[in-house]
């Protein structure tokens, strides 16, 4: 790995893992405290440099204007505090987020930030939101990776907002294997859906889930 400063005094390398698989970037990397010295060399070919990454991850969700159709997946304290949770994001009055539910919301105020129910309660991992900006912003989450059997999503009758916990895309059989869905069951995304048969299984565009979307499931 090259490495290069533009600056004369002696810069902290922070490093971060890229797992292929999963399109995850790993975060909490050791060692963090090699510090750059002009025409050094880490390691050796014998003896290479090893990094070893832990659970905690970074998720970046690409956010435009309008309303967007997000969950959230990853373990940490942030998801109990909206305003913390939240914080990358650069709001203007207005920008909303809020789930199914009776005052499952909060609105955000440049003067007394977020105002609203889920202000003080945060986000659910089992459940799916929607969050509207007035303009385009790169939402950053950073936290541990969750087993997904630790989170059962209740399904009720009619219509429910789900989230999808998972690090990875994946088949909406596969997704939905645990689920005994009947004929007319029907599940959609911000721009996709697929309707239920006995038969058939799931019929229609939405074939994959993907981490950082949510789902409307009718029951």
């Amino acid at each position: 790995l090259d490495v290069y400063s533009n600056s004369s005094a002696a810069d902290t390398l922070e490093f971060k893992i890229w797992d292929a698989s999963t399109g995850s970037i790993f975060v909490d990397v050791t060692p963090d405290d090699i510090t750059f010295v002009t025409d050094g060399l880490e390691g050796s070919l014998l003896n290479p440099q090893q990094f070893d990454a832990y659970s905690k991850v970074q998720e970046n969700y690409a956010l435009q204007p309008g309303w967007n159709w997000v969950s959230f997946h990853l373990g940490t304290t942030d998801t109990l505090h909206l305003a913390t949770l939240l914080s990358s994001l650069e709001l203007q009055d207005g920008d909303q987020i809020k789930t199914l539910g009776n005052n499952t919301f909060a609105t955000y105020s440049t003067t007394y930030g977020w105002l609203g129910n889920l202000r003080n309660t945060g986000v659910n991992l089992a459940k799916g939101y929607k969050i509207k900006l007035s303009n385009a912003d790169t939402l950053v989450n950073i936290g541990d990776v969750v087993d997904p059997t630790t989170i059962p999503i209740t399904i009720n009758q009619g219509w429910n907002w789900i989230g999808f916990v998972s690090i990875r895309p994946m088949n909406i059989n596969v997704a939905l294997g645990n689920l005994e869905p009947q004929s007319g069951d029907l599940i959609k995304g911000r721009a996709q859906f697929s309707v239920y048969d006995e038969q058939l299984g799931w019929i229609g565009s939405l074939n994959t889930l993907y981490p950082n979307q949510s789902y409307m499931y009718k029951s």
